[in-house]
């Protein structure tokens, strides 16, 4: 998606895909896509020796809504991650070794609106 939206921007010169802080910032304007992630919360959980590192990461992943779909007031699609990722000390410093894939759930159409709406008035106030 990245490719065919930067080659579409080289084209037509101007954006088609910003990321989710950048659409709350223009004001989530209808035109463009957000595409990207929000919302990222780390916490540490005990890791598995001394030299690793764990915590579990969870955020929000936005994307466009299917291409098919043609209803201009459509909000992005967006999926609530939690993983768990576990990292091993090297000689440069901290290497992820390993990432399980905890849950992944799509937001319903009322979750999805509760949520931009938080997100905004975050993202206006920080102006």
């Amino acid at each position: 998606m990245h490719v065919i939206s930067k080659m579409r921007e080289a084209y037509e010169r101007r954006r088609f895909i910003v990321t989710p802080a950048q659409w709350f910032a223009m004001d989530m304007p209808k035109e463009l896509s957000a595409f990207g992630i929000i919302g990222l919360r780390i916490t540490e959980i005990p890791p598995p020796s001394e030299e690793e590192y764990a915590c579990l990461a969870s955020f929000y992943f936005f994307y466009p809504p299917d291409a098919e779909d043609t209803d201009a007031d459509l909000l992005p699609v967006i999926t609530l991650h939690e993983d768990t990722v576990f990292l091993s000390r090297k000689k440069a410093g901290w290497r992820i070794y390993s990432l399980i894939q905890n849950d992944e759930s799509e937001l319903s159409a009322a979750q999805t609106s509760q949520l931009i709406g938080e997100l905004y008035l975050i993202y206006r106030e920080e102006e």
